[in-house]
């Protein structure tokens, strides 16, 4: 599935382009199909800023892969992996490197298994949450490859902890005998699963709000730059201080409970060992560590200083000080001005001419800067909305350069949003259905006017040209005349009564057959 963005009159607009069917995963396919798609719509190669993908090493491989490949033949093209991507793998990875991480991982799942495969014990558990006032929700499934996801699962442990141990022990208690309930009793009745949940609330409402951040449409590489500095700090603040709900957890387990073996949760006795506080802060502390590693290294602007030199073009991140423009930003439109400002030789050895001049940019860049300075208040794409519509003329190889950094899409989240909806239109029950059609009834739903808009009696029309509808031949016309009185002055063209007519008639034989229109 492929979206395309790109900058109409300033603004940043996304749109599907194509959805294709594969005869092979590789990346020379892949290639193969994608320059087949961009030749139908007319789309040249030599305007392809950036590809968006979500890092798999058939898109992002660097000898074969599928940006790889592309570069080759326009060298200025930039592979930006899915930020949003990058998160999730940052952190699933980090908790792969804890092992009470992995188990309680694994607890969470045979939760979900226990209640959602047996409606004897969803009853049960839902008698529990009326009994004791919790909310009635139901546990949900953790999957490592959308590690995010886990938030809810976490979240509804730990609004229904109460109405859960009520009803695990009165599931051991009815079945003695049952190893499997009595072992997931006493994996959730401890000190070290009960902290690592409340633990995991705070810590996972932090990168599921940065995650829902980088989730927004039109995202620059100055959003994600901003969301993921926020997001590192607050992860570096749970490393010396505790997040609400593990420090109101905590206050109300210690200070009564010093020298005790065991405390008091919801009214279950629960046991509290040296071992299970020793595995809970060695787990916790070394998640954080893993966690703020790998997001410093998927997400280290210095290995991407063409990415990081776009900062520069953000009014907001002028100096504070008029003075101090002397000499920002010369070091970052340098960078930005080898890159697209030189000549390069792609794959085949053709010399590729670059988008912009790299004199005349440095040169636009000691003027508009002191522009762009009055403006430091101002959103970046309304500033830039507003540059390339007033000083395009003025500042054209700036207005591209800004052209180029507005296009490079930094996630892909469209992409899934498209897949979400090619799951509504091709289900199992429609599975039959070829690509042509998926891709025109995608088309029509995410591109498509509102049905509001829609106009029903040129569809009409269309529908009846596209070949001889039965329902207009000579002899089938009589005979629904005849049944629905109509006269025979009636003047046989699609016009608006053929249209009343035919839905007349629909209409009619639905009822005489006891049948609902459709």
């Amino acid at each position: 599935m492929m979206y395309i963005r790109g900058v109409v009159d300033g603004k940043i607009e996304s749109h599907f382009l194509s959805v294709s069917s594969l005869t092979s995963a590789t990346a020379e396919q892949l290639y193969v199909d994608v320059k087949e798609v961009l030749n139908s719509k007319g789309l040249l190669l030599s305007n392809l800023i950036s590809l968006g993908t979500d890092g798999a090493s058939v898109m992002t491989g660097k000898r074969q892969g599928l940006s790889t490949r592309f570069k080759k033949c326009n060298p200025y093209i930039l592979s930006q992996h899915c930020a949003a991507h990058k998160l999730a793998l940052a952190s699933g990875q980090a908790a792969d490197c804890v092992g009470y991480m992995v188990k309680y991982q694994a607890i969470i799942n045979d939760l979900y298994k226990y209640y959602h495969y047996s409606p004897k014990n969803q009853n049960r558990l839902a008698y529990a949450q009326n009994s004791v006032g919790d909310k009635k929700l139901k546990y949900q499934q953790a999957f490592h490859t959308c590690w995010l996801s886990f938030y809810n699962s976490v979240s509804t442990v730990c609004q229904t902890f109460d109405s859960l141990l009520t009803a695990l022990q009165a599931d051991v208690e009815l079945n003695t005998n049952n190893a499997r309930v009595s072992g997931l009793l006493k994996n959730i009745a401890r000190f070290d699963f009960i902290a690592m949940s409340y633990f995991l609330l705070d810590v996972l409402s932090v990168l599921n709000t940065t995650c829902l951040s980088l989730q927004a449409d039109n995202l620059t590489f100055s959003d994600v730059s901003q969301y993921m500095t926020a997001c590192k700090r607050a992860i570096d603040d749970f490393k010396v201080k505790k997040g609400p709900h593990l420090l109101k957890f905590i206050e109300s387990v210690e200070p009564k409970n010093a020298d005790k073996t065991e405390f008091e949760f919801h009214g279950n006795t629960i046991p509290l060992t040296s071992k299970h506080r020793e595995n809970f802060t060695k787990s916790s502390q070394k998640f954080l560590e893993c966690l703020s590693d790998n997001l410093a290294s998927r997400f280290n602007e210095a290995d991407d200083e063409i990415s990081s030199s776009f900062d520069v073009l953000v009014p907001s991140k002028s100096p504070a000080d008029y003075t101090d423009l002397v000499m920002y930003g010369t070091q970052q439109i340098e960078i930005l001005g080898n890159f697209y400002g030189t000549e390069k030789v792609n794959g085949n050895g053709n010399t590729v001419n670059p988008p912009l001049c790299k004199e005349k940019l440095t040169n636009e860049w000691s003027v508009f800067k002191y522009v762009m300075w009055k403006y430091r208040k101002q959103n970046f794409c309304e500033f830039w909305e507003w540059a390339l519509k007033s000083h395009e003329n003025s500042y054209p190889n700036l207005c591209t350069l800004a052209t180029i950094c507005l296009t490079c899409p930094v996630t892909s989240v469209n992409v899934e949003r498209g897949f979400s909806r090619y799951n509504i239109i091709k289900t199992a029950l429609r599975n039959a259905l070829h690509t042509e059609n998926v891709n025109s009834l995608l088309l029509i739903k995410i591109e498509g006017p509102d049905i509001s808009q829609f106009n029903f009696d040129e569809a009409f029309q269309r529908w009846c040209i596209k070949k001889d509808r039965r329902a207009f031949r000579s002899s089938y016309i009589d005979k629904v005349k005849s049944s629905v009185n109509v006269s025979e002055e009636t003047e046989l063209k699609y016009s608006q009564e053929d249209v009343d007519f035919v839905i007349k008639y629909v209409a009619k034989k639905c009822i005489d057959n006891e049948k609902p229109c459709q």
